[in-house]
């Protein structure tokens, strides 16, 4: 039972890092379209810059949206690195999955799951066949003690042995 026991430890845990790849797609995705929503405010911010470049306070108003595309720039950065790594994630977990371990491992599951029913079954079988052989055998041997006390009791015995002499309490 210890190797399907293993087998199904490590199979639950291929099915944890796939839904933990899929959590991590689900997160490239969103940071797509954060990205993408950064990119378009990007845009407007850099049109009101064109459109407020010829006064004073422009040049503050300037600066902070050059530090704001700056810091998307960052973020947008970092999310294309994270993306590519969980690419290579991906692309591993790929390969790994058509090595001879996980083919047809839900076969092999499925096997295994079989096996551990039907042992499962023999085990009920066989404690039910143990109490019920046990349960005759005692009925037998009172059955056979009550035999040899109906014997000691009979009146050959009691004239050679002169009192009454039981196996079990006399009564």
């Amino acid at each position: 039972m210890a190797p399907e026991l293993n087998a199904l430890r490590k199979k639950l845990d291929d099915q944890q890092r796939h839904k933990k790849n899929l959590v991590n797609n689900i997160k490239v995705f969103t940071q797509r379209a954060e990205e993408a929503r950064l990119s378009a405010e990007l845009e407007k911010i850099t049109e009101e810059l064109e459109l407020i470049e010829g006064s004073d306070s422009s040049q503050r108003e300037y600066n902070k949206a050059c530090a704001k595309i700056r810091q998307y720039e960052d973020e947008r950065n970092l999310a294309q690195g994270k993306r590519g790594g969980i690419k290579d994630q991906i692309r591993h977990l790929k390969r790994k999955l058509n090595t001879e371990d996980y083919k047809d491992i839900d076969e092999r599951h499925r096997q295994c799951m079989i096996t551990l029913g039907t042992t499962d079954e023999c085990v009920n079988d066989l404690a039910k066949y143990y109490k019920a052989l046990d349960n005759a055998l005692l009925r037998y041997h009172g059955m056979k003690i009550g035999d040899i006390n109906k014997i000691i009791r009979g009146k050959p015995w009691r004239r050679l042995i002169g009192w009454p002499i039981c196996l079990r309490s006399c009564s």
